[in-house]
This record gives structure tokens, C-alpha cells and sequence, in this order.
């Protein structure tokens, strides 16, 4: 993933794409997708990490005047419950696909103000994996 974002010099871009990443665990990461779904406790130890640099990237874009959302502290809260509740979603129902995913981040970044044209923009683009 760091990879990839290396490569990426839009912003928003490089805010979206981790989420993105996260909930295809199930196709980059198999087993330890499969690790999460039986631990589930692990969830908002895995999510720490990610949380907090999401949330940099987030003060970051509306310092930037990239996101305009009303509250980012409960914005940002309510993302990361679409991609807790995504990330179990993606591991364990066998019938869960990428679109579901890229479906949630699009409700997550309009939680956060961005408008529909670019969230899905940026949830609807191709990815490398």
C-alpha cells in the first residue's frame, strides 16, 4: 500500500486509498483476514494505527480547505464504524465483494462533507492491488 501511495500526488486520493486497501484484505491478505474474523477483538487494535493517520489526513485536508465537514472529531468516528463494520462485513460473508466496500468508504466520505461527484470518483476508480 505504501507503495502505491507513493505514486499518488492528489490529497484526497491519498486519504481514500487506505481505506480502500483495508477492506480487500480478504483478497491481499487471506490468512490475515481470516485471523481477523475469528479475533475481532484485534479490529480497533488494527484500526489505531490507520485511525490515526487518517485523522492527521483529515485535519490536514480541512486545514488544506479540502474538507468541509460540520464536526471532523464525529465525522471521523462515524468512518471508522463503516470500515469496522465493513472490514467484519468483507471477512466473514463469503458473499461480500469489493463494490460492497468502495460502497461503504463512498457513505463515509459523505459523512465527511465530500460530494458525491468526488466520492465517487474516489471510491469508484481502479486500484492496483
Amino acid at each position: 500500500m505504501q507503495q502505491q501511495l507513493s505514486t499518488v500526488s492528489d490529497p484526497l486520493e491519498q486519504f481514500v486509498l487506505p481505506m480502500r486497501y483495508l477492506l480487500r484484505a480478504k483478497n491481499t491478505h487471506p490468512d490475515y483476514a481470516k485471523l481477523v474474523a475469528k479475533n475481532f477483538y484485534v479490529v480497533p487494535q488494527i484500526l489505531t494505527t490507520l485511525s490515526t493517520h487518517l485523522s492527521a489526513q483529515a485535519s490536514a485536508l480541512v486545514k488544506a480547505k479540502l474538507l468541509t465537514p460540520d464536526n471532523l472529531n464525529v465525522a471521523m468516528q462515524n468512518l471508522f464504524a463503516v470500515l469496522i463494520i465493513q472490514l467484519v462485513n468483507q471477512v466473514t460473508n463469503p458473499k461480500s465483494t469489493t463494490a460492497d466496500a468502495d460502497a461503504a468508504v463512498k457513505v463515509g466520505l459523505l459523512m465527511l462533507g465530500f460530494s458525491e461527484a468526488k466520492a465517487k470518483k474516489l471510491t469508484e476508480s481502479k486500484i492496483t492491488l
